[in-house]
């Protein structure tokens, strides 16, 4: 059955639940949790950022996925909640003293490049480019004339 992100909140799994979930369920090779690790590791590296995969966030949970690429300004402050909470039950002085707490996304599905961005796709979306920019145009100004 596939469930949406709407069904599966209004059935009280919210994308915070989810993505505690997530944080704590995914294992690298060593068998060590791995984001776990990387909350940790934000104390021991002097960090504010913790980086996610987030095609490895669609192998484990493709609605929590789903919700993220379609919706980041809204389900952002709820990620950034969980990795505060698991950071201040390891570290609360260093978790305190931090002003925010970046999430760094890699592995998006489908990157476009740099001349496929249109207005359309990325308003509103998380999106992940591939390319170079290796020379910019001139500005092209149009004035308009006000009668």
């Amino acid at each position: 059955m596939t469930e949406t992100l709407a069904e599966a909140v209004s059935n009280g799994d919210s994308v915070e639940i989810r993505f505690t979930r997530f944080i704590e369920d995914v294992v690298n090779e060593a068998g060590e949790y791995k984001y776990d690790l990387r909350i940790s590791e934000m104390f021991t590296q002097n960090r504010d950022w913790v980086e996610i995969d987030v095609q490895e966030m669609y192998n484990d949970d493709y609605i929590l996925g789903k919700a993220i690429i379609t919706n980041y300004k809204r389900n952002l402050p709820a990620l950034i909640n969980v990795i505060k909470t698991k950071l201040s039950l390891r570290h609360p002085e260093y978790a305190n003293s931090l002003d925010r707490i970046d999430l760094r996304m890699s592995h998006l599905p489908e990157p476009t490049t740099i001349h496929q961005i249109t207005a359309d796709m990325v308003i509103g979306k998380l999106i992940q480019t591939k390319g170079t920019v290796v020379q910019r145009g001139k500005t092209l100004v149009r004035p308009t004339v006000i009668a």
